[in-house]
């Protein structure tokens, strides 16, 4: 697909497409990129992008606009009223305590995704003292949906930033992925290619079947605890980023019209481990809006990690071996 100079057109920046104008374009090799001019932006955010960024402005794109929109904007409202909400209990629990137990930190509201809240009952940081040096239990709303959209949140709007800032902490992808990462972009974006879905296995039974085989070997209350929440915050995650963050441009289309077929479905229930290793990349982004200690950091990504090294020996089983050619029809609608 290619554009003139002049063109109108819809271009994404981070989660959102933008009406913008094609004012420049430049022939490098077998592609071509693009200098993009966003309507109502200064000229400073011009930019140059690629093919895979644009949309031809027509009114099925003109839709996905709008869609793409409206779940920012109810994600935005549902996290502000989760802040709202955190903010009256904790200036409720401030009014009726004269003191705080010793280590006990405030929470910032429900922005904190998988937040090491130190607040324990006694019979639990009695334990926690006699145990061998673990980070705070994570808490079940620590991952609730509106944590994790207030986290999502917080990265959109640092997106356009002109020099966001790098990731405080880092996820060591075993180098086996990060080659597959490379050929999943190659396949959906240069040849036009789709995974199959609904996949099987799911994103669910991968995440299921690590926790299985690691569980029996976590015999501490607090381990169990921390390893427990974990796994359902990836569960959280995966669900709330797939839409924003994951996709590729000419996946979305395929992503709306799963979405129409399968409604009321969760996507860690359609998808599978192809799309589950992309978050992983902007993960470590998401954290550094998360609230949690150091000590839980460090033990949440130790079991990110070691669940990376089960999709690796696993491979065979989680990965798929062959790409789907999309359709004429899939294509016409995408404009390719």
């Amino acid at each position: 697909m290619s554009y003139k100079v002049n063109e109108r057109v819809l271009c994404f920046h981070g989660p959102l497409l933008y009406e913008a104008k094609v004012i420049d374009t430049e022939k490098k090799e077998d592609s071509s990129t693009y200098l993009i001019h966003y309507r109502g932006w200064k000229n400073s955010w011009d930019e140059w992008v690629g093919p895979d960024r644009i949309l031809k402005w027509n009114e099925e794109n003109l839709k996905t606009q709008k869609e793409l929109k409206s779940a920012a904007l109810a994600a935005r409202q549902k996290s502000t009223a989760a802040k709202k909400a955190a903010t009256s209990a904790s200036k409720v629990e401030a009014s009726g305590q004269t003191s705080k137990p010793a280590g006990k930190r405030s929470r910032e509201s429900s922005a904190t995704t998988m937040e090491g809240d130190s607040r324990e009952t006694p019979q639990r940081t009695k334990t926690q003292k006699s145990a061998s040096p673990l980070p705070h239990v994570i808490k079940n709303e620590a991952v609730s949906e509106g944590a994790v959209d207030a986290a999502v949140k917080g990265v959109e709007e640092e997106s356009v930033d002109e020099e966001p800032p790098l990731p405080k902490h880092k996820i060591r992808v075993p180098d086996v992925l990060k080659l597959w990462l490379v050929d999943d972009w190659e396949h959906i974006t240069k040849h036009l290619q789709l995974i199959s879905l609904p996949r099987k296995p799911t994103v669910r039974a991968a995440i299921a079947a690590f926790r299985e085989s690691k569980i029996s070997y976590l015999t501490n209350e607090i381990d169990l605890d921390v390893f427990e929440q974990a796994m359902a915050g990836l569960v959280i995650y995966f669900n709330k980023c797939l839409g924003n963050m994951l996709l590729y441009r000419f996946e979305r289309q395929q992503y709306m019209e799963i979405r129409r077929d399968y409604p009321g479905v969760e996507m860690c229930d359609i998808y599978g481990a192809e799309h589950l290793i992309r978050l992983f990349v902007s993960l470590p982004e998401l954290i550094d809006h998360t609230n949690m200690d150091s000590q839980s950091i460090d033990c949440l990504l130790g079991y990110i990690e070691e669940f990376l090294q089960y999709l690796v020996l696993h491979k065979e089983e989680y990965f798929i071996n062959k790409y789907q050619d999309a359709s004429p029809n899939y294509r016409s609608l995408i404009g390719v």
